[in-house]
């Protein structure tokens, strides 16, 4: 497929800190269409108690719906922003949460407090799991702004 791919976003309208409206999600698609993306991965941040499924599921298929009507070969896929947390490897496993387009990837998102310790140990769970952690604003991190040889 030709184009950009964009594997974060915040789209969905509602959910997120994102599109707060229908409108807003409009404009956001337009701009990622006219900058040559040609496929959107949305991805609500998950952490426990947020965004639930069913909410997540309703706005992705209205998004889905808004995209095919602005161009027909934008694609709209769904997964997440996986904020770590100790079930995390258990929650993938049973469907509860999306990975990328149901790929072995997961976009990762840590704390500005999390330790180089807890980044590793966290993406060698992932790893030994079959998943590919993809992290999330790793520029972000004091962590690995202290030290760049982790990154």
């Amino acid at each position: 497929m030709k184009g950009i791919y964009d594997i974060h976003t915040h789209i969905i309208p509602g959910v997120d800190d994102g599109a707060d409206t229908l409108k807003t999600a409009k404009k956001m698609i337009r701009r990622e269409y006219a900058d040559g993306v040609r496929t959107i991965v949305l991805t609500p941040h998950f952490r426990k108690g947020m965004f639930e499924p069913p909410i997540v599921q309703a706005g992705y298929q209205k998004v889905q719906e808004l995209a095919a009507e602005l161009a027909p070969d934008l694609q709209v896929l769904l997964g997440c922003e996986f904020h770590v947390n100790t079930e995390m490897v258990q929650m993938l496993k049973h469907g509860e949460r999306p990975t990328l387009n149901g790929t072995s990837c997961v976009l990762t998102e840590f704390s500005q407090l999390h330790t180089f310790q807890f980044i590793e140990n966290s993406c060698h769970e992932l790893l030994t799991n079959g998943y590919t952690p993809v992290i999330a604003h790793a520029e972000r991190y004091p962590i690995l702004q202290k030290n760049m040889d982790y990154l």
